[in-house]
């Protein structure tokens, strides 16, 4: 798991800048860490803080965590451009499945994202995500995004 350029950062416990890989910025950020990256997973995560997307009894959107899979999917797609030195396309989540929420998170509880990449089609990849809190599973399900093509004279 070794960095590639542009993953050092100052002050990260990890290594892994999430500048370089996510770019969201608060508040719609839902990734607070990068934790863990290979070459077809990543594991990321985030704090729910207070004044987050939170509903009347302090407990997280379900939405917020399907975001949070999807900008921890984003990670490694950003990884794979960094890797081949090409510049990091735009992508969108374009479909779920196999979608089961078994709890919402609360405030201050943290939530561990992990995507792995099942299959690439491109200019689809297909993904499988897991979000977990203290070691229990609040919604896994499948990802499907489309990430742009981008021609060779708009490379890097």
């Amino acid at each position: 798991m070794d960095p590639v350029p542009g993953e050092a950062c100052a002050g990260s416990t990890t290594g892994f800048a999430i500048d370089d890989y996510i770019t969201h910025r608060p508040p719609i950020l839902g990734v607070d860490r990068i934790r863990e990256i290979g070459d077809q997973w990543v594991v990321a995560e985030c704090v729910v803080e207070p004044g987050s997307e939170v509903d009347s009894d302090g407990c997280l959107w379900e939405g917020v965590l399907i975001e949070g899979l999807a900008q921890t999917a984003s990670v490694l797609h950003a990884r794979a451009a960094h890797l081949e030195g090409r510049r990091v396309a735009r992508g969108m989540l374009v479909g779920l499945s196999h979608l089961v929420f078994h709890r919402q998170a609360r405030v201050g509880e943290r939530i561990e994202y992990r995507i792995e990449l099942t299959r690439l089609l491109e200019p689809v990849s297909l993904m499988h995500g897991v979000a977990r809190s203290g070691g229990e599973v609040l919604v896994e399900g499948d990802l499907k995004f489309y990430i742009e093509q981008i021609a060779a004279e708009e490379q890097a």
